[in-house]
């Protein structure tokens, strides 16, 4: 059986002046599909609900530069937490994952270093007001929006709608920017610098950010059968970095696509 692979280069961090970011990484539809045709799963029912959420391309997105047979577990570790829970109630269990599927191991003293935390939080934020952003339609479809920042925005703030999603992308603009000196201050760290994982995570953060709202357009956990009269949903693009084909080795170049 072939198993598709995946290169672990990715783009420098720090990024490079004049070269965009953040960035994703285009992976190959083979891994998903390969995920859902061998996913393990007690019913039709519940298959088909880790299907249409498309749990395992949420792991390939966000992880895009792990192996394969360990982007397989992740993915079924996060698969528990969507289906048992918010996904945002459990960020902490999907950076172990996240670090899982990366090979990425990480001491305790660094996992709660300060400067570590801040750079994760900002991940985190950025996740939250992603999955406001998304799911505002299928809110609103049914009357929970009180709590969405699309929503807030348009009260306290008197904007349109439209105005109010301007403003949520602006602020997740903001939220990759603010990650760049966080994530600075753990490479120059004189304990933390040293630390390959360290350095691997803190590169490979970006492409969760990334990941995650490049998922979020393709899930069925934010679609509704009928948007609410005047609303869109939200579509977001960043530069796309090619994969190597499958199988090929890590020292294939990556090109981007601007």
């Amino acid at each position: 059986m072939h198993v598709p692979k995946t290169s672990k280069a990715g783009s420098p961090f720090p990024p490079i002046y004049g070269r965009p970011y953040p960035t994703t990484r285009k992976h190959s539809r083979s891994k998903d599909e390969w995920l859902m045709k061998y996913w393990a799963a007690d019913d039709e029912k519940r298959r088909a609900k880790v299907a249409a959420l498309n749990l395992g391309g949420f792991a390939v997105w966000t992880a895009s530069t792990a192996e394969f047979n360990r982007i397989v577990l992740a993915a079924r570790l996060q698969a528990a937490f969507f289906i048992t829970d918010d996904y945002i109630d459990n960020d902490k269990m999907h950076d172990s994952s996240l670090r899982y599927a990366l090979d990425i191991n990480l001491s305790d003293h660094n996992l709660q270093h300060p400067l570590v935390q801040r750079a994760e939080i900002i991940i985190i934020e950025h996740a939250m007001i992603a999955n406001d952003l998304f799911s505002y339609a299928q809110e609103k479809s049914v009357n929970n929006d009180g709590k969405n920042i699309v929503r807030i925005l348009q009260e306290q703030e008197k904007l349109s709608y439209i105005q109010a999603v301007d403003r949520v992308k602006l602020i997740m603009r903001e939220k990759e920017q603010e990650y760049i000196p966080a994530a600075i201050c753990c490479l120059e760290d004189h304990e933390l610098g040293k630390d390959s994982d360290v350095r691997r995570w803190i590169a490979a953060l970006p492409y969760v950010m990334t990941g995650n709202v490049m998922w979020s357009q393709q899930t069925a956990r934010y679609k509704v059968k009928s948007m609410p009269e005047g609303i869109l949903f939200p579509s977001i693009t960043y530069p796309m970095e090619e994969m190597p084909a499958d199988g090929a080795g890590e020292d294939n170049a990556i090109r981007i696509n601007e």
